[in-house]
């Protein structure tokens, strides 16, 4: 029994060169289908994360208007009273901008060559709180 293993280990000589290539093919066709699905998900999730920070901001604006009857001057006055934990970066690592001289308005400036998808109402280069700017 040992010994017909044993020859049966021998006469196995790997795989052939054609079934190796046929192998690199099947993956190179995978990974044609793959990666274009791929690409430009991050940009997609910094956009949803901006427009998360955008919310979190406004609701902050909000909220320190309602307990203390006026809007913050700056970011200090938000994080200092604990309604931001720090001074908000966008996923691009640039700064957000607030106004409150007219109502709540808070965005961000997209960085060159991002563009937004036909789902947003701006068209621009930039993202907004409330949506509807």
């Amino acid at each position: 029994m040992i010994r017909h293993i044993a020859k049966k280990l021998r006469e196995d000589r790997g795989f052939t060169l054609i079934e190796l290539m046929v192998v690199v093919v099947i993956l190179g066709i995978l990974a044609a289908v793959a990666i274009p699905s791929f690409t430009g998900k991050a940009d997609t999730a910094k956009i949803k994360a901006a427009k998360a920070d955008l919310k979190t901001i406004g609701t902050a604006i909000e909220l320190y208007y309602v307990e203390n009857d006026d809007y913050p001057n700056d970011w200090n006055a938000l994080t200092e009273g604990g309604y931001l934990t720090k001074t908000p970066y966008s996923p691009w690592n640039t700064d957000y901008h607030f106004d409150t001289s007219n109502g709540v308005k808070v965005w961000v400036e997209l960085p060159n060559g991002l563009k937004l998808g036909s789902e947003d109402k701006n068209n621009d280069s930039k993202l907004y709180y409330p949506d509807d700017i």
